[in-house]
């Protein structure tokens, strides 16, 4: 699994994902850690995908929306079903 550098994403979009990262990952009490070791990546991967310095690929996004169990997260949209 590797990252999008920042110039490839929309600045919007990332600082979207980024919170939208950090409020699913506190709801379930996960660290940055625990969230690496499920994806397989280092935590310093997860801590760039929440600052927004960094976009997760479409292969972690799966992984991530599977690991929530929130299949939304990979439409970055909370608000709609």
């Amino acid at each position: 699994m590797s990252e999008q550098p920042e110039e490839q994403v929309s600045r919007p979009l990332a600082n979207h994902l980024a919170a939208r990262l950090r409020e699913l990952r506190a709801r379930r009490g996960f660290t940055q850690d625990h969230v690496a070791k499920r994806l397989g990546c280092h935590e310093s991967a997860v801590s760039r995908w929440e600052s927004g310095s960094r976009f997760p690929t479409g292969e972690d996004l799966v992984a991530l929306a599977d690991l929530f169990e929130d299949r939304k997260s990979t439409r970055l949209n909370s608000s709609h079903s």
